[in-house]
Formats: C-alpha cells, sequence, structure tokens
C-alpha cells in the first residue's frame, strides 16, 4: 500500500475505498502471483490479510464453484467493501472471515493454496501467522508471500524500518515448517517467496532461522 509519510501499521486510519482502488491498480501483479502459485478449478484457497479483496475475486473465478475461497481480514468494513464486489460479480461463494491471522478459526489442512501478500510489513512478529498458516494448509500446499523489496522505492510503500527482505520471509517460512521453492522479484515494487508446506514445523529449522537471524520480528519494524 502506498503509506506516504505516515506509516499506519495498524492500518486504523485506512480509506478502504483508496485502498480497493490500489488493489485494482495491482491487478496484473496480483493475477501474476496467482499464476505463480498455481490457483486452479477445485483449489481451496485462503487469503490471508486480504482488506478489500483484489486477489479473493480473482482466485474465485479460477477455483469455480467447487472449490473454496475464503478471505480473512481483521478489518470488517474492508471485507464488507469484497462482500459488495463479490455480489456485483455473481461470485457468492466466497467466503468472509473477520479475524487474527495468528488464531484462525479454520481446521488443520482445510486449504491448498494461501496468500500472505503486503502483510508482513504490518506485522511486528510474523511467525505466530507463518505457522498458523502451515496449520490450515494441507501438506504440499502451497504459500505465496509477498511484499515491498528494502531497496525499492521508498515513495511508494512503507518505509525502510518496516520493510522486510526476501531472505527475511524466506526464512520464516522455512522455520514455519515449508519449503521453500522459489523466489523473484516482481516489477515495479516487490519481491515474492513461495513455499510448500511439509509436515511439521520442525524445531531444528526453527533454530537454524533465529541463528541466521530469521527470527521472530527480525526486520519488521
Amino acid at each position: 500500500m502506498d503509506h506516504g509519510q505516515h506509516f499506519d501499521r495498524e492500518m486504523r486510519e485506512t480509506n478502504w475505498h483508496r485502498f480497493w482502488q490500489r488493489q485494482l491498480e495491482r491487478r496484473e501483479q496480483i493475477v501474476a502471483w496467482l499464476d505463480t502459485l498455481g490457483v486452479g478449478p477445485g483449489d481451496r484457497f485462503l487469503d490471508v490479510g486480504s482488506g478489500p479483496g483484489l486477489a479473493s475475486l480473482l482466485a474465485a473465478e479460477r477455483v469455480g464453484r467447487r472449490g473454496r475461497v475464503v478471505a480473512l481480514d481483521r478489518n470488517p468494513e474492508a471485507l464488507e467493501l469484497l462482500r459488495h464486489q463479490a455480489r456485483r460479480r455473481k461470485l457468492d461463494w466466497i467466503e468472509t472471515i473477520t479475524a487474527d491471522a495468528a488464531a484462525m478459526p479454520f481446521l488443520s489442512g482445510a486449504f491448498t493454496h494461501a496468500m500472505l501478500t503486503l502483510v508482513l510489513h504490518h506485522l511486528v512478529d510474523p511467525m505466530p501467522v507463518m505457522k498458523e498458516i502451515r496449520r490450515v494448509l494441507a501438506a504440499g500446499g502451497r504459500l505465496l508471500a509477498a511484499d515491498y523489496r528494502p531497496d525499492g522505492d521508498l515513495s511508494v510503500g512503507p518505509p525502510a524500518e518496516a520493510r522486510v527482505s526476501a531472505r527475511q520471509a524466506a526464512g520464516w517460512m522455512r522455520a514455519a515448517g515449508f519449503s521453500v521453492l522459489e523466489q523473484g522479484l516482481t516489477p515495479p515494487h516487490w519481491f515474492y517467496v513461495l513455499g510448500a508446506a511439509g509436515e511439521g514445523l520442525g524445531t531444528a529449522g526453527e533454530r537454524a532461522a533465529e541463528g541466521a537471524g530469521y527470527g521472530a520480528g527480525a526486520g519488521a519494524g
């Protein structure tokens, strides 16, 4: 998101209608992330920190009625905008859940795919969210995390002290029980990391990530 001179980490002052317009401006990038994630017919897709949920709308078109799409955000106003857009598009199988991403009300293994896009820079401690995403993904399920590059244009997005790197994101994912499949850049401002859920969290991987400087909150501001 374009924070300008003021970074509202908790998003208490967010104008969600303006935020929706910015999501529309990023449509090409969101489509690219869904392509990389491999979302298709019948998949069960979770949009973590969805905001007004353009990714959820685009995913719903891909998975169809036989699939499942859930948009999770802690802001009910953002989700109301998503429900309005879903009604306009006749995508009535999208579910919206107001909840904390670190304590999601889903059964373990409920989803095949998840996205965590432009959320990491809002998290003081990313590990509880990463572990919770791992819990709700089936073994082999895929997560794509994307955020603003630390070396990117600081006139767009969060301030330097709130940004995280692809290396940090990959470390958190490994510590939470993911294998990292791919990392890359999404022009003009973002990086992405694609991971696959393994069988468990793996305390050895968690210790290794902490030793490499990937511990909870590292680089998140």
